[in-house]
C-alpha cells in the first residue's frame, strides 16, 4: 500500500505561528504567494511510479470507494502521476509523491451551461462537471516522510504534467499578501472558460511560502471572507473561567452554537456523503465530533477543565 501523508492544518491566524526572531527574520527573508481557496473536498493523488491511489483528507481511498465521484475528475490524471514520479527520481530520493488538490464542482447555474451532476459543496459555482485543481506538491521518502516543494516549483512540474493548480492571486512580501482582501470573485470559474455569474464570491485566500522552503514546519496562514470564516464564533476570545456550577451548561451551549449546517457540510467533504451506509454514517459523525471538540476545547478550555 502507497503511503499517505495527510495534508497539515492551516493556520487561521499569523499569531499561530512561532514568534521567536529567528523564525520572523527567516519569513521576512522568503517571497510569498496567495492563492485562491476553494470551497471543495480535499483530495491526494499518490503515486510511486508504478501504482496510484486516492486519498482523501484523512485516508486512503479503496480502490471501489466512492468519494463524490472522483474519478471523473482525476482518472485522467494517473498517467501524468507516473510521469512526474520518474521526472523528480531523476534528482531527489523520491520513494513516492502526494498532489494535494481539490475536488470540487457539479453545478454552474447559467443559462448558456448545461445542468451539472451535484454540488460537492454549495455557497460558490465553479464548474457543472467535477474537476479538481492541485494545490501542493510533496515528495515522500523510504521512511515516509514528506516534505513540500517549494510552490513555485511545484506549479511548474504540475502545469507541465497537465495537472493544474488552482488560481494564483499574487506574490510579494508576507506583508503585503496580508493586506489583500479575502473577499473577491472566484478566479475558477473564468480560468475554466465558463461565463460569468453574479456575485459569485471566492471562499477566501491561502498564503504559504513561494519559491523556498523553511526547516520545520511550513508556516501557512488561510483568509476567509466572512461568511466562511472558522472563526465566526466567539472570535475575540477565549473563554474564562465559568463558575463551576455553569461549567457543563455553558460547554454544552456552545456545542449546540457551533453545530450549524456549515460544519456539517464541512465534514461532509472531508467524509463524503453517507448515502444510507452504516460505515459511512459512522465516519461521518467521528469527523463531525472530532471537528467539534476541537473548537470546544479551544473556546472553552476553562469551563472543561472545571468541570
Amino acid at each position: 500500500m502507497l503511503p499517505f501523508v495527510p495534508y497539515p492544518k492551516i493556520a487561521e491566524s499569523v499569531a499561530d505561528w512561532p514568534d521567536d526572531d529567528a523564525a520572523i527574520r527567516a519569513r521576512g527573508r522568503l517571497t510569498w504567494a496567495a492563492t485562491e481557496k476553494i470551497h471543495g473536498a480535499n483530495l491526494c493523488l499518490c503515486g510511486d511510479g508504478e501504482h496510484v491511489a486516492v486519498a482523501k483528507r484523512r485516508r486512503l481511498l479503496a480502490p471501489d470507494e466512492g468519494f463524490f465521484d472522483h474519478r471523473a475528475a482525476v482518472g485522467g490524471l494517473y498517467a501524468a502521476v507516473g510521469e512526474l514520479v520518474a521526472k523528480l527520481r531523476a534528482r531527489l530520493p523520491v520513494a513516492s509523491l502526494q498532489i494535494h488538490g481539490e475536488l470540487f464542482g457539479g453545478a454552474y447555474p447559467h443559462h448558456e451551461i448545461p445542468d451539472g451532476v451535484q454540488a460537492v459543496q454549495t455557497g460558490i459555482a465553479y464548474s457543472p462537471d467535477l474537476r479538481f485543481l492541485a494545490f501542493d506538491l510533496a515528495v515522500v521518502d523510504d521512511r515516509g516522510r514528506a516534505a513540500f516543494l517549494p510552490l513555485a516549483e511545484a506549479v511548474e512540474l504540475l502545469e507541465a504534467a497537465g495537472i493544474a493548480s488552482v488560481p494564483l492571486l499574487a506574490t510579494g512580501p508576507l506583508h503585503e499578501l496580508l493586506a489583500l482582501p479575502a473577499d473577491f470573485e472566484s478566479r475558477v470559474p473564468a480560468m475554466l472558460g465558463l461565463p460569468p455569474l453574479p456575485d459569485n464570491r471566492a471562499e477566501g485566500l491561502v498564503i504559504r511560502p513561494w519559491d523556498a522552503e523553511l526547516e520545520g514546519a511550513r508556516p501557512m496562514v488561510k483568509r476567509k471572507r466572512a461568511a466562511f470564516s472558522d472563526a465566526r464564533y466567539h472570535a475575540a476570545e477565549a473563554w474564562a473561567t465559568p463558575h463551576p456550577g455553569d461549567a457543563l451548561d455553558a460547554v454544552e451551549r456552545l456545542g449546540l452554537e457551533l453545530l450549524d449546517d456549515e460544519r456539517l457540510a464541512s465534514a461532509i467533504s472531508k467524509v463524503g456523503p453517507s448515502d444510507g451506509r452504516p460505515e459511512r454514517t459512522r465516519e461521518l459523525i467521528a469527523e463531525l465530533t472530532a471537528d467539534l471538540r476541537r473548537d470546544v476545547e479551544r473556546l472553552a478550555g476553562a469551563a472543561l477543565l472545571s468541570l
